[in-house]
């Protein structure tokens, strides 16, 4: 009996020397990379919603905290998220001591961007960052940004208000494409540099105006030129109606009356001598197709016969007309003092009493 219990022992502590020696692999952790992969839009898109920018076009929680998030969350480009509030974040990429914006994760209406980040300046909006937000109604951008770039804000089909700040140097192409509902703009003293197509497609966009001290552009009722106002560079989409250029104008810009398909008359001065091509063109999306109307089948140019103005428009089959050219009425004084007044009158006058 002794020996079975002392078997029995030996078989149990057998047993249990074998399950504290089996090694069991613990299950990994799934590793969640969160990357900076923007959704694109498509061109068919102006008259519809626009997919906002998400994560591997993921649906995204804004009410998870960024503390959630790993230390290893940069993606490829060493991008970086900021929280702005619960429910918005930035995404940013660092370079020596500046700051790029690359994306924006949220749905605020209203955005006030920062000028620093991790103590360094915010110089730069990067191509396509805030592509598609459309939420977005109101956005400020500081003045330590020095460029907005490509796409930066585009099809944000719902922003009403931009606020830059002085300190900003350039908007290039596309930066506000097809922000539908923007109304007006104000160029500040900084800005050196707009590109042609700058706020293409803003089809309600009515005044682009240029504060007194900037030195490279002025504007004159919502029309960008040029400082001295030589050169007519760009009439905004939603200008409506008759418009005339002011006298002294010599240039009008390549495109500079683009879509414009609200204006129902134009009346270019004897100044102009230089028209660049394409001026009613239609608007074309990146795949060739017609995305606006030439505005040449709405708008009747008025310059005067002989002109440069009439010339262009006959060479491009543009409707025109001349505009009247009156002879100023001739000067005849009452006669009133005797002095004045014949003799013949005087004798008539006698008869007639």
């Amino acid at each position: 009996m002794r020996q079975k219990t002392i078997n029995l022992i030996i078989i149990i502590s057998a047993l249990a020397l074998i399950c504290s020696c089996a090694i069991i692999p613990p299950s990994e952790p799934p590793t969640s990379i969160i990357t900076s992969s923007k959704s694109t839009y498509s061109e068919e898109s102006i008259k519809t919603t626009v997919p906002k920018n998400e994560p591997n076009n993921q649906k995204f929680d804004p009410l998870d905290s960024i503390d959630d998030f790993p230390d290893s969350i940069a993606n490829l480009s060493e991008s970086k998220l900021l929280e702005l509030s619960p429910s918005s974040r930035l995404e940013y990429s660092v370079l020596d001591d500046s700051v790029t914006i690359t994306g924006y994760i949220g749905e605020e209406i209203n955005l006030v961007l920062p000028a620093e980040i991790e103590g360094k300046s915010v110089i730069s909006i990067g191509n396509a960052a805030f592509l598609g937000c459309t939420n977005l109604k109101s956005i400020i951008i500081p003045g330590s940004v020095e460029y907005i770039n490509k796409d930066a804000f585009a099809a944000c089909v719902n922003l009403e208000t931009v606020t830059i700040m002085d300190g900003v140097k350039g908007i290039i192409d596309d930066a506000f494409e097809r922000c539908l509902s923007l109304t007006s703009i104000i160029i500040p003293d900084s800005i050196e540099t707009i590109y042609p197509s700058a706020f293409s497609e803003c089809i309600s966009l009515m005044s682009i105006n240029v504060s007194e001290g900037n030195l490279v552009y002025a504007s004159q009722d919502g029309v960008l030129f040029n400082k001295d106002k030589t050169e007519l560079i760009d009439c905004p989409y939603g200008k409506q109606g008759e418009y005339s250029i002011p006298n002294g104008v010599i240039t009008i810009a390549y495109g500079a009356f683009s879509g414009c398909v609200y204006l129902t008359s134009l009346t270019i001065p004897d100044s102009v001598i230089n028209i660049g091509s394409s001026i009613f063109d239609a608007v074309l999306d990146q795949k060739g197709e017609e995305v606006i109307g030439s505005s040449s089948a709405n708008i009747t140019v008025i310059c005067s016969s002989g002109s440069y103005a009439q010339e262009y428009c006959e060479e491009n089959g543009i409707n025109y007309r001349l505009l009247v050219q009156t002879s100023p009425a001739r000067y005849s004084p009452a006669l009133t003092s005797p002095a004045q007044t014949s003799p013949m009158l005087s004798f008539m006058r006698m008869l007639a009493k």
